[in-house]
């Protein structure tokens, strides 16, 4: 570094770009930090009172596995989750450390993405979450890729909370006899999805309700903030918590 008496003033030149190319670059990052959930007030312009998700997000969020958009009072409940968001929010949940700085979990870095998947990057905001879900088997891909920004249906988003489960808490993933209720759409749900059905309808997933008892789970359907939250939210209070406890999972 160079004495303070060596330093001079940029030329004329230099001080005119940097008054016009800043303010540019400013707006830029600003437009990238808000393009993605970050931490926040848990009381979101966006959230009604009285909507039907509102106390998971507010769980959620005072839990830090899911928050509102950076610099805004917005959570976003419409708003289409990702696949790496959906294993980002779900690493915070089962590991119980929203930043992902807990020594039991350092060796799954931050920076190196060791994942294994052609289309993933490291150093990004779910590179540690997906390098701890693919060495845990919560997460497999298809032909080499994980699609990082497509949007994770209902039914992935339901196997990836079972298998988070079931890879710290085996007992976790009891056998469920029956579903709580009927599901009209059960014959939709995909092959690799079936095996976790019933334990998701009685844990996770309710189904949108049509008939006393019967449901659509609509497992293809993209899932939306709201729906993410509530199902995460069931997961923590109604498995996890028992699970870590070592109290049977609750009815």
């Amino acid at each position: 570094m160079l004495p303070e008496s060596a330093r001079t003033e940029p030329p004329l030149a230099a001080r005119v770009s940097a008054a016009i190319i800043l303010p540019v670059l400013v707006a830029c990052l600003a437009c990238l930090v808000l393009a993605r959930p970050a931490f926040a007030s848990t009381e979101y312009s966006d959230v009604d009172e009285d909507a039907w998700y509102k106390a998971c997000v507010t769980y959620v969020s005072n839990h830090g596995f899911m928050t509102g958009y950076e610099g805004t009072d917005l959570f976003g409940p419409e708003d289409l989750v990702t696949r790496a968001q959906a294993v980002t929010a779900i690493y915070r949940a089962v590991t119980g450390d929203p930043e992902g700085y807990t020594s039991d979990f350092a060796k799954y870095s931050r920076l190196d993405d060791q994942s294994g998947f052609s289309d993933t990057r490291k150093g990004v905001y779910y590179t540690a979450a997906l390098n701890w879900a693919t060495e845990r088997g919560v997460v497999f891909g298809s032909d080499g890729a994980f699609r990082p920004d497509d949007p994770v249906t209902r039914e992935e988003l339901m196997v990836l909370l079972a298998r988070s489960v079931g890879c710290y808490w085996p007992s976790g993933l009891v056998e469920v006899d029956l579903s709580p209720r009927a599901l009209h759409d059960e014959n939709l749900v995909s092959w690799w999805a079936k095996p976790y059905l019933k334990w998701g309808n009685k844990f996770v997933i309710r189904g949108y309700e049509s008939e006393l008892w019967t449901a659509y789970l609509m497992p293809q359907k993209a899932t939306t903030r709201a729906e993410a939250a509530m199902m995460l939210g069931r997961l923590n209070k109604d498995v996890l918590y028992y699970m870590r406890q070592g109290i049977p999972t609750k009815d």
